[in-house]
């Protein structure tokens, strides 16, 4: 469905970042708000 749904599922795995990226997204920067698995 959404591109947004798959990274919710993967930061809901991680268990945090999920602020980080979700403003990531938003500004646009997605390498900045990206950690390593």
């Amino acid at each position: 469905m959404d591109k947004g749904f798959g990274e919710r599922l993967v930061a809901l795995r991680q268990g945090r970042g999920y602020s980080q990226e979700q403003i990531a997204m938003r500004l646009g920067v997605t390498h900045q708000g990206r950690t390593p698995a």
